[in-house]
């Protein structure tokens, strides 16, 4: 967010070059995309590994792995919902100072 400011010049520039308003909304869709969702991609994919890792090391007959997959995947769907409103929040507030 606080590269608005900054960038804000760089899509004034855009717009000037002829760049319309919906191919710079896709242009900040990607940069925000790409700051929020690949640094995220590691420590998920090395949290699956590890809880798997774990599961199979400490409680392989205390939980099913039904019960198991069932609580991963409500767990991560859970981050990725309050991730996707940090992002959405972000997205549309950095796009308007941006595109003021």
């Amino acid at each position: 967010m606080s590269d608005g400011i900054q960038y804000k010049h760089r899509y004034e520039i855009l717009s000037h070059l002829g760049a319309d308003e919906r191919k710079m909304n896709g242009l900040i869709l990607k940069q925000m995309v790409l700051y929020f969702f690949v640094p995220v991609a590691i420590p998920i994919s090395a949290s699956i590994f590890l809880t798997i890792q774990m599961n199979q090391v400490l409680l392989a007959d205390l939980i099913t792995v039904k019960a198991f997959c069932m609580a991963m995947v409500i767990s991560i769907g859970l981050f990725f919902v309050v991730y996707f409103i940090y992002f959405l929040a972000t997205y549309l507030g950095y796009r308007k100072r941006v595109l003021e």
